[in-house]
């Protein structure tokens, strides 16, 4: 068997499935490039246990007759090896891409020819590259899984960019987790939000009724959070069909134009009650957002946590104005506020990123972020939003701390 492409249209394929392939929780025994040959066509697949993504890759293939349904698993890093070996030509460019397919074995042929075929040496730039790319055995469970997938099904619209709001501002949240009971993004039918040993963020799920239809009561963990955002890549629309089981499992099936791509996830019924988080405290004060990234900056020149600093009550000194300071063996540093409103002191200490991250550092919602803060059982209790009130995050049980550093 051989298949013929263009390199441009195996960069395609590959990209498509490098989420899965990179992907930290899956085992490096899936981490391939599945060749579907089904009825004269190939499709390209990129599959694990919970995503599976098949792509329409324009490519010639030849076959003996009467040949059937037949899955090809090729490591997928081999491949990607020997094709950053042909980036940058200087003198060639790539033709066309075979994969020869033999009963236990496969090559990979790239034929190259002169840039410039005036070159003295042109006819001599006419060459054949051979590859050895190792043939994993296919999983009878992923081809299992692949055969049993829909291809015709329909799904609900979805526009992309209501999809991205979310996704933007809440996958850095939970991107760098790697522990399965704070690492997902949760779809909720009133709220969207990510649940961390830290703190809870939280997004109103204002998706038309249409759509929230779809994108609710299901989870997804941050790798598949990824995978779907590069799915959708800069596309206006996709499709989305969900199907629920009765165990909790939920099916997600995402359709564009050259491909599709079936998600298996679980439902909401046994997760973090986030009604404790709902309510902000009154006691507020407001800062300009972009000044406080950069302040934020000066912060992690210490490797340790800084101590920040309400006082909302002021001292006589300052004519009562309430004052907000951040403070570390590196630095100290007061940050203006724009608004304020209400009483006490609150004195706590984090981690630059950390609080970075708490006010949607990633986003440009809002020009102010607002800070609510009270102190219960001993501890402050710490929230973040803006003027658009779609998102906020709150943190409780923070130990009252203050910096104890000589700077005079």
């Amino acid at each position: 068997m051989k298949i013929r492409m263009t390199l441009e249209n195996l960069e395609k394929a590959m990209s498509s499935i490098s989420a899965i392939i990179a992907d930290k929780m899956a085992q490096e025994e899936v981490k391939n490039l599945i060749l579907w040959v089904k009825e004269g066509k190939v499709k390209f697949v990129g599959a694990n246990y919970y995503i599976t993504n098949i792509n329409n890759i324009d490519c010639e293939l030849e076959q003996e007759e009467g040949s059937g349904e037949s899955f090809i698993s090729l490591r997928a890093k081999d491949i990607n090896d020997i094709m950053a070996t042909f980036k940058g030509l200087k003198k060639t460019k790539v033709e066309y891409v075979d994969f020869i397919i033999g009963e236990n074995n496969a090559i990979m042929e790239i034929k190259e020819v002169p840039i410039d075929d005036k070159d003295e040496f042109a006819a001599k730039l006419n060459q054949v590259s051979k590859f050895k790319i190792t043939r994993p055995r296919m999983k009878p469970i992923l081809e299992k899984q692949i055969k049993e997938i829909d291809t015709t099904v329909e799904g609900t619209p979805i526009v992309c960019a209501d999809l991205r709001l979310y996704i933007d501002a809440l996958l850095p949240t939970i991107a760098k987790e790697t522990r399965e009971n704070v690492n997902h993004m949760l779809f909720g039918e009133d709220y969207i939000y990510t649940v961390l040993s830290t703190y809870v963020a939280i997004m109103k799920n204002e998706l038309p009724k249409e759509q929230k239809s779809v994108i609710s009561d299901f989870k997804l963990q941050n790798t598949i959070v990824n995978f779907l955002k590069g799915f959708m890549g800069n596309l206006e629309t996709i499709s989305i069909h969900k199907h629920k089981f009765e165990t909790g499992k939920v099916v997600l099936t995402i359709i564009k134009d050259d491909a599709i791509a079936v998600i298996s996830c679980a439902d909401l019924q046994r997760t973090f009650d986030i009604k404790g988080y709902m309510e902000l405290p009154q006691n507020k004060i407001a800062v300009d957002k972009l000044y406080l990234l950069d302040v934020l900056k000066r912060m992690n020149l210490s490797v340790e946590a800084a101590f920040v600093e309400v006082d909302l009550d002021g001292t006589e000194g300052n004519g009562y104005t309430p004052t907000m300071k951040v403070t570390s063996k590196n630095m100290t540093q007061e940050i203006p506020l724009r608004k304020a409103k209400g009483t006490g002191k609150y004195n706590f200490s984090m981690r630059a990123e950390l609080l970075s991250s708490m006010v949607f550092g990633q986003t440009n919602l809002d020009e102010n972020v607002f800070f609510s803060l009270d102190i219960k059982d001993n501890s402050v209790i710490l929230a973040c939003s803006d003027n658009t009130n779609i998102w906020a995050t709150r943190m409780n049980g923070l130990a009252i701390t203050k910096g104890n550093f000589d700077w005079h």
